[in-house]
């Protein structure tokens, strides 16, 4: 697709979600007239990208909600779910390709689990089921730092341990997936020469953290949708305050500098001298941590 439709995309991207029309003091206008002189391969160019297909995916998306249908999309892949036919899937997309031309778009069911990213997917007699993706995650040492992060046990096992089971009520939709990949970490902790001791300690734990009631052996049982309950309320609660603290850093404090003057200064020098000194100030000191934000 052109650059046009690039910047068209992201014009309507920045006027519908940055209300105030300012990102860090600079105008949406000064933006857009930044990126379109920039180059095709710059930084910038993999963004504008996924904001063109954020545009793209409205007409799917709207009807996959109409529909009660799931849609998820992380890059350049898209995951959906459909539960009528094939002709009204297929219309579905040729509309979108009419409007879409320049996207090309490759297709593939799921009749037997795929990957996605790192979550494993499937379906079983069209009830769609989720996972942890761990063949290749837990066995293979050459994984990339992103995907190896969590199957890397470090220094901290008590932390690395939380994640993983944060990671596992995250992506297995039912209480099956979820003991079926406890029993996964346990083993990369035992094959990795930690004790089981360690792991019932740290699962006990994280149950308890996120106020769930184990009742033990022979009738171990845990409350999974209460569990996945409690662990959504927490991953709300940290995205709000990452929010907040995001929102409050970026917020410049506004310093005043009182400019000290002679007592025979009449108020026409006086405000010839703040707007001289307020003019240089910028000019010489745009890039100082402190000076900048004198006025």
């Amino acid at each position: 697709f052109s650059h046009g439709e690039a910047i068209n995309a992201l014009e309507n991207f920045l006027n519908t979600y940055i209300p105030d029309h300012l990102i860090l003091g600079m105008t949406i206008d000064t933006i857009l007239q930044l990126i379109r002189g920039s180059a095709s391969g710059s930084p910038l160019t993999i963004p504008l990208v996924y904001i063109y297909f954020f545009y793209t995916d409205q007409i799917i998306m709207n009807d996959l909600i109409d529909k009660n249908e799931l849609f998820v999309r992380y890059r350049d892949e898209a995951f959906i779910t459909w539960n009528h036919s094939e002709q009204q899937l297929s219309s579905l997309f040729s509309i979108a390709k009419s409007r879409f031309p320049e996207v090309k778009w490759h297709i593939s069911s799921i009749d037997y689990p795929i990957h996605f990213v790192d979550i494993k997917v499937g379906h079983n007699t069209g009830h769609l089921f989720t996972g942890v993706y761990h063949q290749e995650m837990f066995y293979n040492d050459f994984l990339s730092s992103e995907l190896n992060q969590l199957q890397n046990p470090n220094e901290n096992i008590w932390n690395w341990l939380r994640k993983a089971l944060l990671k596992a009520v995250r992506y297995c939709c039912d209480s099956v997936m979820f003991h079926s990949e406890t029993g996964e970490i346990q083993r990369e902790l035992l094959r990795r020469g930690h004790s089981e001791h360690i792991f019932d300690e740290a699962l006990d734990e994280f149950y308890e953290d996120f106020g769930v009631t184990v009742i033990y052996p022979p009738f171990l049982t845990v409350n999974y949708e209460k569990l996945r309950k409690h662990v959504s309320i927490y991953d709300k609660n940290r995205a709000a305050a990452k929010k907040e603290r995001s929102e409050n850093s970026s917020q410049q404090q506004e310093i005043s500098f009182h400019l000290p003057h002679g007592t025979d200064w009449d108020d026409t020098t006086i405000a010839e001298r703040e707007h001289e000194l307020n003019k240089q100030l910028p000019k010489h000191f745009a890039n100082h941590p402190t000076v900048k934000d004198f006025r």
